[in-house]
This record gives C-alpha cells, sequence and structure tokens, in this order.
C-alpha cells in the first residue's frame, strides 16, 4: 500500500530542494504520459479540399507544426532532466551546510543534527538523479523517434506504417 506520510517525510528530509525536483518529476510523467498517449507517427487530419496544390501546402504546414510541437515536448523534457540534477547537487551543497553549521554550533556532540545535513545532502542527490537519469533517456529515444518521423515526412510518407 502507497503510504502518503513517508513521501512526505522523504521529501522533508531531503530539504527544500525536493519541492521543485518534485514539480520536475510531475511535469516530465505529464510530458511522457503525453507521448505514451499520443499517435506514433504524423496523421493528418485534414479533408481534401479538391485543389491539389493547396493541398498539398495545407499538408506541409500541418506536418510543420506537428514537428514543432515535438521539438518543442523534447526541449521540454531535455530541459527537466537537466534541471533535476543541477537541483539534486544544491541540496546537496544546502546538506552540507547544514552539517558544518551543526558541527560549528555543538561540535561533534550533536550526532542527529550532523547525520541530518548528511542525509539531506545524499537524499536531494539521489533524487535528482533519480529524476533526471530516466529523463535523459526518454529525450533520447524521443528524440530518435522524432528522427524517423521527420524522415518518413520528407520522403513523402506522411501515414504511420
Amino acid at each position: 500500500m502507497f503510504d502518503l506520510s513517508a513521501c512526505f517525510s522523504y521529501l522533508h528530509s531531503g530539504g527544500p530542494v525536493m519541492w521543485p525536483m518534485l514539480g520536475c518529476s510531475v511535469l516530465m510523467l505529464w510530458l511522457a504520459a503525453g507521448l505514451l498517449f499520443r499517435p506514433a507517427a504524423y496523421q493528418p487530419e485534414l479533408k481534401p479540399t479538391g485543389v491539389s496544390w493547396l493541398d498539398e501546402r495545407r499538408a506541409q504546414l500541418s506536418q510543420q507544426q506537428w514537428l514543432q510541437h515535438q521539438q518543442e515536448q523534447l526541449q521540454s523534457i531535455r530541459l527537466l532532466a537537466t534541471t533535476a540534477p543541477l537541483l539534486g547537487l544544491l541540496g546537496t551543497v544546502s546538506g552540507m551546510i547544514t552539517m558544518f553549521r551543526a558541527l560549528a554550533q555543538s561540535g561533534l556532540h550533536d550526532g542527529n543534527a550532523i547525520s541530518d545535513g548528511i542525509a539531506m545532502a545524499m537524499i536531494s542527490t539521489q533524487t535528482g538523479l533519480l529524476i533526471g537519469a530516466p529523463g535523459l533517456l526518454l529525450a533520447y529515444l524521443w528524440q530518435r523517434r522524432l528522427g524517423s518521423q521527420q524522415q518518413r515526412i520528407a520522403s513523402g510518407a506522411h501515414y504511420a506504417q
């Protein structure tokens, strides 16, 4: 069973940087879901007008719009996948600062404060990598799929095969 309090505890122990990383994760999942539930290839839904040059131009514009939208989605995935590990690194630095402050205030006598700082550093680093690595893989796979679609469109094969 899913324990929501354990999730909030994990987010809290990673420090304040965990909330932006959660946002990156949710946005990336939303984009990935859109990718999964979208047709795998460009599929024009244009009704012929009866004028061949007009139909051809409308098809070209539709293809360009589709490719532009796909490129924008891909750039969003790349941005999120790159940002998450950097946020994790920021959390690492914050956790180490917390640990050094605890050392300065209490010396080696307060092991809990020191371990909390180390935990914050490690949890935020781990979370950033857990979000970023699959995101980069998703961006790579999406780029390959988009490249093959661009080749199909360039060769005139406008429909999914």
